[in-house]
């Protein structure tokens, strides 16, 4: 979302954020073969090339919960070389965990 806002002194600026329904999507990150898993993973969710949600995955294991309309994204980690893409669909229902591979 993108709210237009003015900040005026000596004042509060208040935002009303309206939270679109969503689906609940698992991801897992998992190292390629040979590879070790990092600490944590920057990445970032586009729809339609629209940024949608830049987070970070941390814990062990790496897995992140997020929650989307359906519909087709695209993920793809950053301040990592080489990057990790991967693409998936969000139906009207939880679907199985997408699986991102780290190399």
């Amino acid at each position: 979302q993108v709210l237009p806002f003015t900040i005026l002194p000596a004042q509060d600026t208040e935002l009303e954020i309206l939270r679109p329904a969503g689906v609940r999507q698992r991801l897992e990150f998992v190292p390629a073969v040979g590879t070790e898993l990092p600490r944590s993973v920057a990445f970032e969710i586009r729809r339609d090339g629209t940024l949608m949600l830049w987070d970070r995955a941390e814990a062990d294991p790496l897995t992140h919960e997020i929650w989307l309309a359906p519909g087709s994204y695209s993920l793809a980690t950053r301040e990592r070389e080489p990057q990790s893409i991967a693409s998936f669909a969000v139906g009207s229902a939880e679907g199985p965990p997408v699986r991102i591979v780290l190399r």
